[in-house]
């Protein structure tokens, strides 16, 4: 295992092959696909927020959709503790990855 000098919170591990890409230089304007477990699911009054393989602030990625309607944090909670993968535009606020929905055809759920 090795820790990235650029995101020290990532652990590169062949498991985690998105934490190559985020790895690489201008990742931001890079399309990636990730997989991981749904720890947490957080709806406040502007968005939806779906965080990977941690609870906030020590969560791996989220997925954040402003698209959203109430009852789509009750469709997904059944989702907790279950893997899953998500595609999309990798961005970052406050240091933390972060894949936007648009659409939650960017999430599978592989069997």
């Amino acid at each position: 295992m090795k820790i990235s000098p650029k995101h020290p919170f990532i652990y590169i591990t062949p498991l985690l092959l998105v934490t190559i890409a985020l790895c690489i230089k201008d990742a931001t304007a890079s399309n990636v696909d990730t997989c991981g477990v749904v720890s947490q699911i957080v709806l406040s009054k502007k968005a939806l927020f779906v965080n990977l393989d941690g609870h906030y602030p020590n969560h791996r990625l989220t997925a954040v959709s402003f698209r959203f309607m109430p009852s789509d944090a009750k469709r997904l909670d059944k989702y907790v503790n279950t893997r899953v993968c998500i595609s999309g535009h990798v961005s970052y606020y406050k240091g933390k990855p972060s894949i936007a929905l648009n659409s939650y055809d960017q999430i599978q759920y592989p069997q």
